[in-house]
């Protein structure tokens, strides 16, 4: 605690919002990751949303 109040200004400058920044994204922000499992010979294909294979955009036969 006494560390605090004789570096305030130094905590709060550049410098220790940087590094008070730094330990944050480092050891409290957990980052997501996304593993995918594919056997031998397979390829392996990351969509950022819903893909569907082999169905009919009916959309597309209303006009």
């Amino acid at each position: 605690m006494e560390f605090i109040k004789a570096n305030i200004e130094w905590i709060f400058s550049g410098i220790g919002v940087f590094i008070i920044g730094f330990f944050i994204t480092r050891h409290i922000i957990k980052k997501k990751t996304v593993k995918q499992k594919i056997g031998d010979n397979s390829a392996g294909i990351q969509v950022g949303g819903n893909f569907n294979i082999g169905v009919k955009d009916e959309s597309k036969d209303r006009k």
